[in-house]
């Protein structure tokens, strides 16, 4: 280390030789030095407290936890993601099966039917003859729900001039009514119209 204490020595020994005293001397150096390391020791501890407040600066920024580094680049705090726990599984709801209005179910059904026309082998089915007759499927009349029908005989001496007559009904079908050579249609309720007459009957 370079010592600086020339221009003191200098001066101490002007006064020396103006008259001034030795011990004076020896004991201004001794201060000077004392000063010099006092200054020195006070530099040191500056330097260690600045170390240690970087020190703590930078354990601020990491949370206090050794062993990591400044965190760099995070503009604003990490968020913890929050862990929700699963929610029971839900089953779907069980499905109504579709109504339908008394409207809608009228029109989807098939339009009532009177049984015509109607062929000689059902009525042949339904009529319930004796033994050798048969339904004449040329003489077979159909009007709104009632069928009339001659009939076949087995021999020409038992051949004779009377009809059978059916009547249908929409839910079991066509069905024998009655047998004769003629009918009058008030007994069979049904009433007199223009322009539209059942074939197998008369008005009296």
């Amino acid at each position: 280390m370079t010592d600086d204490l020339d221009p003191l020595r200098r001066a101490m020994g002007d006064l020396a030789e103006h008259g001034g005293n030795a011990d004076l001397y020896e004991r201004s150096l001794a201060t000077s030095r004392r000063m010099r390391r006092r200054g020195t020791m006070l530099n040191v501890g500056a330097t260690a407290i600045a170390v240690l407040g970087i020190g703590a600066g930078i354990a601020a920024i990491n949370g206090g936890a050794p062993g990591r580094g400044p965190v760099v680049g995070l503009s604003g705090p990490v968020s913890t993601p929050t862990l929700r726990s699963p929610s029971p599984a839900q089953s779907p709801p069980a499905s109504s099966p579709p109504t339908r209005s008394p409207a809608s179910s009228a029109s989807s059904r098939a339009p009532v039917s009177d049984g015509c026309p109607v062929r000689a082998s059902t009525l042949q089915r339904v009529a319930q003859l004796s033994d050798g007759y048969r339904i004449d499927a040329d003489s077979v009349e159909c009007w709104k729900g009632w069928a009339s029908a001659g009939l076949t005989a087995p021999t020409p001496d038992q051949q004779g001039d009377g009809v059978i007559l059916f009547r249908y009904d929409p839910d079991r079908g066509w069905r024998r009514h009655s047998e004769g050579s003629a009918f009058d249609c008030a007994d069979l309720g049904i009433k007199k119209t223009s322009g539209d007459q059942p074939p197998f009957c008369t008005y009296n």
